[in-house]
């Protein structure tokens, strides 16, 4: 499906701020590494992938598979309908952790998405309930 382009056009920002920028975590560092080593994925524009996450850590990464524009419309759109329901309108920040756990969740392998947030032994995530508490 393409988008129209006047879809695109006035979208503005609720929140006015720029995030802060945060040093990029160990954990993240290894999954990075992992990724370029072992897991066979091939990274097409390595220089552009290094700068996004030299300059702004995960969250860079994390802008190279969603752009600002496009999380912005998601949320103008969704807090539309969240209002119009009486439902407190999403942060960007409440945005931006659902659209991670989606992503992160395609490279878990579970069957069953309950297990990501479970206590049983060899079962569970910290990451998925750290981002959801």
């Amino acid at each position: 499906m393409e988008w129209e382009a006047t879809e695109w056009e006035n979208i503005t920002d609720p929140d006015k701020g720029e995030g802060e920028q945060i040093a990029p975590s160990e954990i993240a560092q290894e999954y990075i590494q992992w990724l370029t080593s072992e897991s066979g994925l091939h990274l097409l524009k390595p220089k552009k992938i290094e700068r996004a996450y030299t300059k702004h850590a995960e969250k860079g990464l994390f802008g190279l598979f969603v752009s600002t524009r496009l999380k912005k419309a998601w949320r103008i759109w969704t807090n539309a309908v969240l209002v119009a329901k009486g439902e407190t309108p999403i942060t960007a920040e409440e945005l931006d952790a659902f659209i991670g756990l989606e992503l992160a969740m395609s490279l878990v392998p579970i069957t069953d998405m309950k297990e990501l947030w479970s206590d049983k032994k060899f079962q569970g995530h910290h990451d998925f309930k750290a981002t959801m508490s």
